[in-house]
């Protein structure tokens, strides 16, 4: 036996992927704004404050604009403020709960500020109102505060039950979402789950569905600014 037939060769070592400096910012930004919703969120549940329905308003307000991404801008369920009247339809189909009474006078808690923030994250992924009744449903503060935090997976399966993190509506691929920024204030989401168009036709239809979404929403932004 020779020196090269009792040595056995050594596999070229597989090159590891590093990330490029703009996929590690990003992962940094993603991490930063976790960790500062938690901190807020933390201050909220020691304070637990007591709230009118139109301070409950303002402070959901004020926290959707930092926690939750811009929706479709075609989207009235997100896109519109939430406001009183948005509060009550919620509490009428169960996903905010019925505040206490002091007096006359509704007290919000930080429950409702949870599950109002929620709402909002829900429905700006394109969730269905029945489908986030569902995912919402009597679920403990804990469970709100994750799925605000870390966002929402979502899976599909026949037979698969309803939760925080799953769901039978074949409408819904399963999750978590990466977001990709395409430009400033612009980014394209897409989920785990996501399958990929199989030949060229299907490419170039899902490319047309692209293309006339950007094209609407452009439309609508320049026209919004031009009001102005």
């Amino acid at each position: 036996m020779t020196d090269n037939e009792s040595t056995p060769k050594k596999r070229p070592q597989a090159k590891k992927k590093t990330a490029t400096p703009a996929k590690k910012a990003a992962k940094k930004k993603v991490a930063a704004k976790k960790k500062m919703i938690s901190r807020r969120l933390d201050i909220m549940e020691e304070n637990n404050p007591q709230m009118g329905l139109p301070g409950f308003v303002k402070r959901v307000n004020q926290l959707v604009e930092k926690f939750v991404p811009e929706a479709d801008a075609g989207d009235g369920r997100v896109t519109a403020e939430f406001n009183e009247r948005t509060v009550r339809h919620y509490q009428a189909k169960g996903i905010i709960d019925a505040p206490a009474k002091e007096g006359k006078e509704a007290r919000y808690e930080y429950r409702h500020v949870l599950q109002a923030v929620l709402l909002r994250r829900l429905l700006a992924d394109g969730l269905p109102v029945k489908r986030i009744t569902r995912l919402m449903e009597d679920k403990p503060n804990e469970i709100y505060r994750d799925l605000i935090v870390k966002g929402v997976e979502v899976s599909v399966g026949p037979g698969m039950k309803d939760g925080p993190q799953a769901s039978a509506d074949p409408a819904v691929v399963a999750g978590p979402w990466m977001r990709h920024t395409i430009a400033p204030g612009l980014e394209i989401q897409v989920a785990r789950g996501f399958q990929p168009p199989q030949t060229e036709e299907e490419t170039k239809a899902l490319m047309r569905k692209m293309r006339q979404t950007m094209t609407t929403v452009i439309e609508r932004r320049q026209a919004r600014a031009n009001k102005k």
